[in-house]
This record gives structure tokens, sequence and C-alpha cells, in this order.
């Protein structure tokens, strides 16, 4: 159980637990007794399996050392490929909300379009108060981005 990073789980003994119990566990629940439980099933099984598949590197120093990996199941249901599918799941919800909060800031400006009136804001008179002011403006937007794990704007 190495890697680089602590595993709350032991994917040969999942692996045994199925290969053990798996019919006696259909026995006991029928509606599981179909080819596309056992077909998923028997690929997790297979996962990381030389005998299934697998790629061979070759040194790029020396070209002697060889090393063999095996190929993975990509199955949902194997605990080794599921990382996958959660990463790439993660990756497309935060995609979402950043472009949905690009999509309401956006929506924001268009609705605010045409309410500045310079007699509103006496304190901007000068290039420099407006320059300031937007200044103050894209530090709070950036840090109201940041927490929210979205990219800052540029200053």
């Amino acid at each position: 159980m190495g890697g680089l990073f602590y595993q709350w789980f032991d994917r040969t003994k999942f692996k045994d637990i199925f290969r053990t119990h798996w019919e006696s566990f259909k026995e006991l629940f029928p509606r599981y007794r179909s080819a596309r439980y056992d077909e998923v099933v028997q690929k997790m099984l297979g996962c990381g399996d030389p005998e299934n598949g697998y790629a061979t590197y070759v040194c790029g120093n020396c070209g002697g050392d060889l090393k063999k990996v095996s190929f993975s199941c990509k199955s949902s249901f194997c605990l080794s490929c599921v990382k996958v599918y959660t990463d790439r799941w993660a990756a497309r919800i935060e995609a979402t909300q950043e472009k949905l909060e690009r999509l309401r800031f956006s929506q924001a400006l268009d609705k605010a379009a045409g309410a500045w009136k310079d007699n509103n804001h006496p304190h901007l008179k000068t290039q420099g108060d407006i320059n300031q002011y937007l200044r103050e403006i894209r530090v709070a937007t950036n840090q109201r981005l940041k927490r929210g794990k979205s990219e800052p704007l540029p200053s």
C-alpha cells in the first residue's frame, strides 16, 4: 500500500472481497444477476493485471531498463480508476462556477451601464481620482475572486 499519498483502502482486499463473495452476493440479491453488473465487476477485478494488457517503457537515458505498466480498467466502479472520474467531475464543477461568476459579473456591469452620474461622485474629478477608485475596485474584486478560486482580474 505505497504511493504518493495515504490510501484509506486496500485495493487488494477490496478485490479479494469481490472475488470471494460476488457469486453469493448475487444469490442473496437477485437484481444483481445481470451481465452488466458482472461486466463491471470483472473489469474492476482485472484492473492493473498485466494479463489484460500493458505498455512497455524504455529508459530514455540508457535504453536498457524496461518497465511494464499495466492498463487500468477505467471503470467508475474501480477504486483505482474512480479518482479520474472524480477529478474530471470536480474540474467541470469548478469551470462551471467560474463561468457563472464571470457571467453574473458581466450581467451586473450591463445592468449598471448608464447609472453613473458625475454629480453623484464629486470625489472623482481628476484622472488620478478615477484611477485610484478603479484600483480599489480591482483589489476588492480580486480578493472576492480568490475566495471563489477564480482567476483574478489584471491590475
